[in-house]
């Protein structure tokens, strides 16, 4: 099947003291790791669902190699790549370019309830709009999507050139748009967003949506799942029984 759109998962190996240590005072950093792999199972599962979409796992840091196996095991058609150095922008930029041809959803690892409909939305919104962004409360965002048209190769390489001649957008103007972000900051998304309109990328704003990063957004989290499990369901059972041994 010729899939149209990328979705390109960013995350670390859900590995102890490595991976949500916000979370670890709450539940124990093992237990952190178990959630974050729950995750991304979510995620996953609910990526490779939609229809003509190509789904990759971009991973930071240090890769948990029996977990990957797996990983490729459960969810045959992935591709797992290996995140490059520079700051979150320079490997956002990365992960659009590495195919051209089509357009390019990157999303958090952060937010395992996100709506399917959200998703598609952010790819309904590329047809008219050269990015998409996806804000979360803390001033960050849980999606930041670009449209087809970029060069096929790395920023990173001299010779890069866009994939079009003449395409208004390509990936010089996306990573001089997300130079000046502050990143890890409440400030992030007001950075992408004025970064677009100084380098006049049209713009989409999808609903905002929650991210779990503390204790605090565990506990919307476990209220949400109490009431709708099914939005997560790998998450759902592996949270219950995470609280259920930390005595909650």
């Amino acid at each position: 099947m010729t899939t149209t759109t990328r979705i390109a998962i960013f995350a670390r190996s859900p590995m102890a003291g490595a991976t949500k240590t916000r979370l670890a005072p709450a539940i124990g950093a093992e237990g952190a790791a178990l959630l974050h792999r729950a995750f991304l199972g979510d995620l996953l599962t609910r990526a490779q669902s939609l229809p003509r979409v190509s789904v990759e796992l971009w991973l930071a840091g240090d890769v948990d190699r029996a977990w990957e196996a797996t990983l490729r095991r459960g969810f045959g058609s992935l591709t797992i790549h290996r995140q490059g150095a520079g700051d979150l922008g320079e490997r956002i930029v990365e992960a659009c370019v590495a195919d051209g041809d089509r357009s390019t959803l990157v999303v958090g690892s952060d937010a395992p309830t996100l709506p399917e409909a959200y998703l598609l939305d952010a790819l309904r919104a590329l047809r008219n709009h050269d990015t998409v962004l996806g804000p979360t409360a803390d001033g960050g965002y849980y999606l930041v999507g670009v449209r087809q048209g970029w060069a096929r190769r790395s920023p990173r390489d001299d010779d890069a050139v866009p994939a079009a001649q003449g395409d208004p957008v390509g990936w010089e103007r996306l990573f001089r748009s997300l130079s000046q972000v502050r990143w890890s900051t409440a400030r992030a998304l007001v950075d992408t967003a004025a970064g677009f309109v100084r380098e006049r990328l049209s713009c989409a704003f999808l609903p905002p949506w929650y991210d779990v990063d503390t204790p605090a957004d565990l506990a919307l989290l476990a209220a949400h799942l109490a009431i709708r499990p099914e939005a997560a369901p790998d998450t759902a059972k592996v949270l219950t029984e995470v609280l259920k041994t930390k005595g909650f």
